[in-house]
């Protein structure tokens, strides 16, 4: 991704806002975990127009771009802040949203977060695309780490979510994601 395009960074982006546009567009409040330089305040403008955006990244030059570019472009409602998106579990905020970002949490910190966002009373849901655990190949619950990601079962997901929360997979086959050991996938969680 390039500091200075405001577009998508690629089509799991793309495939995540159309969902959320489409799907959830009901949440007032939106927290994206890995903003990068806040491009969606754009891409999304009309969209986010009535909305709270916040945006956590780790990138200090990407918050900082994402800060001048609200000024100038963005409005009020949006927010940006640099520090690790397991820290966004405890904003007043409905929805969470994570493109390939939750893999670089180990298993132990995923499920602190799900812990945080359990309790956290303005949570209403989370959407996650990302690379997934292909459970009918790995009959495995736990999390496969491959270099520097954490990729995690649906299943152990579903499972810290416990039975007051409705989990939805739906299949994303993006090409670059997808392996044998592997799937592509967008899960809605939501508080029943």
């Amino acid at each position: 991704d390039n500091l200075f395009k405001f577009k998508y960074a690629n089509k799991a982006e793309n495939i995540t806002w159309e969902f959320i546009k489409k799907e959830m567009g009901i949440y007032k409040s939106l927290c994206e975990i890995g903003c990068f330089n806040g491009k969606v305040i754009l891409i999304m403008r009309q969209f986010l127009k009535n909305k709270i955006y916040i945006g956590y990244d780790l990138n200090i030059f990407a918050i900082i771009t994402a800060k001048i570019l609200n000024y100038f472009y963005g409005d009020n409602k949006n927010f940006f802040y640099c520090q690790n998106g397991f820290f966004s579990a405890n904003k007043s905020c409905e929805l969470f949203i994570s493109t390939a970002t939750i893999i670089y949490f180990s298993e132990k910190e995923l499920k602190r977060y799900i812990e945080l966002l359990k309790i956290n009373k303005s949570f209403k849901a989370l959407l996650i695309h990302e690379i997934f655990i292909n459970e009918e190949i790995l009959k495995k619950e736990s999390t496969l780490i491959d270099e520097n990601l954490n990729i995690h079962s649906i299943s152990m997901i579903k499972k810290e979510f416990g039975n007051n929360y409705i989990v939805e997979t739906y299949r994303t086959f993006y090409p670059q994601w997808e392996r044998k050991d592997r799937i592509s996938a967008i899960l809605c969680i939501k508080r029943v």
